[in-house]
Parts: structure tokens; C-alpha cells; sequence
């Protein structure tokens, strides 16, 4: 609305004024490619792209190139629309997790160099923190895989093994869907997130107090279904409202 004020009424124009900050500019470079929608073909070729740049750094720390090996080590998955069934995808989300138990520093920024060195052109819009260990951390871009014309959005999203199943349930969607589970969950006291299920109760009429237990260690996504008494769907099934089960099985525990 304030630049709507100042009579700015195209991309060009607030380019011109100067009141984009850096990321802005950036976007403003590729919006024609970005509003484009990816064919579930290259979101394939994306999310390959980034699994043959998690093997190089497992090979390269030691691990026998062998595809099964390295896949039970880091698990990536294409999310989002993409893992829904859809035909396209506005952006890609590609979410990891390593399950060997070892500490990795850097990892998405090694990702992001493995990338370049194999002809992906790269721009960057967040970076994660370098130097944490053993948490949630993503990063945000645009890149172009080699051969193609289109730029395109890219989010690579990293998990600790234990909070994996729910940033998978999260980042598949759809919003809606998403929305209708935090919202059966807050009516019956708790509150879900990518991270966990943590008890939340109201305090006076604005404050809610979240606790920072995870209550339910879910492996898969059916865990947590079945821990609020929630009839399973299959990520093509969920671009509707949640489903209580008739008889739920008491699962969540303080």
C-alpha cells in the first residue's frame, strides 16, 4: 500500500524508486521465469540434482558409493504439491534428514557448492547459519538446473531424524489440510507443529503457554495421525478437512 501511495504500479517502477532491499531486486531479475509453474518432470530432475550432490558429500566422507547405502544414510524427498500428486509445482521443497546419528556442519552449503560444481547456476535469497549443529535449518533460491531455460525456486529444508515425520507432514500440505490439523489439535489442548505435538493451554484472553516436550515420537507420518485420533491420509487424500476416528486409541501422553 505505501508503494501503491507513491504511484508505484509495476516491478520496473519500484525498481526505478528504489525501495526493493536486496532480496527484492534479486526476485524482480527471474519474476517472469518464477511465475511459471514446474512440470513434475523437473522437479524430478531438481530433487535428483540435489540427492547427486548429498551422495558426493557421504562419498567423500567415507561411504561406499552405493546408492541404497547412501539413501538409508540422508533421506531427501521432493514435498510440497510435487509429493500431493500434483502436475506442477509453483516451487520445489526438497526436505533432509541424516540418520547415522552424525554430525554434519554445513551441510546445505555444502549442497549448495556440490550444486554449483555441477553446472547449476545458483542465486541465493537466505542462507542457513554455517556454524549449527543438529538442527531444523533451510535455505531459500533460485537456480537453473544446466540445459534448462526457466529459473526456478528452490527450498532445501534440514530436520534432525526426530522431528523428520512431522516437517514431512508440514511441507506436504496442502494448506488447508494443514490448517484443519493444528486446528483439531488446539481444541483438544495441544498445539502441532513441523517440530512436534507440545501440550498449549490459554492463559487470560491473548497468551498462549506452549510447552517444549515433544509428546508423541512419531517415525511416520501415521504416528502422528494415530496420536490425535485421526483417520490417515495418504498425501494425494489431503487437500480436505482431517477425519476424527470414530474410536480413537488414547496415544498422547505427557
Amino acid at each position: 500500500m505505501e508503494w501503491y501511495t507513491r504511484g508505484i504500479r509495476s516491478i520496473d517502477d519500484a525498481l526505478e524508486a528504489g525501495v526493493m532491499n536486496a532480496t527484492q531486486k534479486l526476485a524482480s531479475r527471474f519474476w517472469r521465469d518464477l511465475d511459471e509453474r514446474i512440470p513434475r518432470t523437473e522437479v524430478e530432475e531438481i530433487a535428483r540434482a540435489v540427492r547427486s550432490a548429498l551422495d558426493s558429500l557421504l562419498v567423500a566422507d567415507g561411504y561406499p558409493n552405493h546408492a541404497a547405502k547412501l539413501h538409508s544414510v540422508i533421506e531427501a524427498r521432493p514435498c510440497g504439491s510435487y509429493r500431493r500428486g500434483k502436475p506442477s509445482s509453483g516451487d520445489v521443497d526438497v526436505l533432509i534428514t541424516r540418520r547415522d546419528g552424525r554430525a554434519w556442519q554445513d551441510v546445505l552449503g555444502k549442497v549448495l557448492r556440490a550444486l554449483e560444481a555441477n553446472g547449476v547456476e545458483i542465486h541465493h535469497l537466505s542462507m542457513p547459519d554455517a556454524s549449527v549443529e543438529g538442527c531444523s535449518q533451510s535455505y531459500n533460491g533460485i537456480i537453473r538446473l544446466p540445459g534448462h531455460a526457466l529459473h526456478r525456486r528452490l527450498d532445501l529444508k534440514l530436520y534432525p531424524p526426530q522431528e523428520y515425520a512431522y516437517a514431512l507432514l508440514y511441507f506436504t500440505g496442502s494448506d488447508h489440510f494443514n490448517r484443519s490439523m493444528r486446528h483439531f489439535a488446539k481444541a483438544k489442548g495441544y498445539s502441532l507443529s513441523d517440530h512436534g505435538i507440545v501440550r498449549a493451554h490459554k492463559q487470560g484472553s491473548n497468551n498462549v503457554v506452549r510447552g517444549v516436550v515433544n509428546l508423541v515420537k512419531a517415525n511416520t507420518e501415521q504416528d502422528i495421525f494415530r496420536a490425535l485420533g485421526l483417520l490417515f491420509r495418504e498425501p494425494g487424500d489431503r487437500d480436505c478437512d482431517v477425519e476424527p476416528i470414530k474410536k480413537p486409541v488414547a496415544a498422547l501422553k505427557e
